[in-house]
């Protein structure tokens, strides 16, 4: 059990996301069951974009908090309490979007460090980054396989975003969606034969999944909203979203094959980027 502002949450149906309900974007930790929601980081800077460590005790997230005043973005952790902060990255340029691998050894994250956005990892410690593989195009939004030996990702292809995937060293990059439209955010479900994505193939940003060799994609979404973000729970019964189809941005639920939807959170600012506990 985790114990966080006097409560104790369970083991699962705990969702972080990002929310800049006081006026900066800080990290927040939403217990759907009790619906209590508890602002982690609560700093002046902005804190986004959260992933869980593999055994739920840490949240990795980029944040402009750090030193210097360079109002850039680096990769922090935090223990999952809200305690003991610490600084991964040190550069002048953005690093974003961290995502953990299954094992606990490493990190993912993208980064401009050389100019156009590409994909590293390094220990949780933040040593030895280093880029992974070589491409030539703008590389973006890493999501490890459950199993860790491969990792999805985005990248500008034919002038649009589309999702590939390679091997967990960089290697044998592999294209798995074709269209004329943008499809991002790629992430896993937890026995990895599916990957959810966002799309506006249709015309509006929608959730799709497919399976993870790219083949049968379907809609789970249809609204006039922009819904992007998805995020599958441990079980894969259900994925947790970001839509702004009720005017702002929120954090909505639905079973993974897209019926019932509800929405979790509520105010007059936006919630976005959840991410499940494992």
């Amino acid at each position: 059990m985790m114990v966080l502002a006097g409560q104790t949450l369970p083991e699962r149906d705990v969702i972080a996301f990002s929310s800049n309900r006081l006026a900066h974007s800080d990290i927040y930790i939403m217990d759907i069951g009790a619906s209590l929601i508890h602002n982690l980081t609560r700093h002046d800077a902005d804190d986004l974009w959260p992933a869980w460590s593999p055994d739920g005790q840490r949240i990795v997230f980029a944040s402009s908090r750090g030193p210097g005043g360079h109002g850039n973005r680096e990769i922090f952790t935090i223990q999952a309490n809200g305690s003991a902060p610490r600084q991964l990255t040190h550069n002048r340029q953005d690093d974003i979007l961290p995502a953990w691998s299954p094992d606990g050894q490493q990190i993912a994250f993208q980064s401009d460090v050389s100019g156009n956005w590409r994909l590293f990892i390094m220990q949780p410690s933040g040593r030895f980054p280093h880029e992974l593989g070589e491409h030539r195009s703008i590389d973006v939004l890493p999501a490890w396989s459950p199993d860790g030996q491969q990792v999805a990702f985005v990248t500008l292809y034919d002038g649009n975003w589309e999702i590939f995937v390679m091997n967990a060293d960089g290697s044998s990059p592999r294209r798995l969606t074709e269209n004329h439209a943008d499809d991002l955010w790629p992430a896993w479900s937890p026995d990895g034969q599916r990957i959810a994505f966002y799309s506006g193939r249709d015309g509006n940003y929608e959730i799709y999944v497919m399976n993870a060799d790219g083949s049968q994609p379907r809609r789970l979404t249809n609204n006039p909203g922009y819904d992007y973000s998805p995020s599958w729970s441990p079980d894969g019964q259900q994925i947790a979203f970001a839509s702004d189809r009720d005017g702002n941005y929120e954090i909505y639920l639905m079973n993974a094959d897209g019926s019932s939807p509800r929405r979790l959170t509520w105010n007059d600012v936006d919630d976005f980027a959840p991410k499940w506990r494992p």
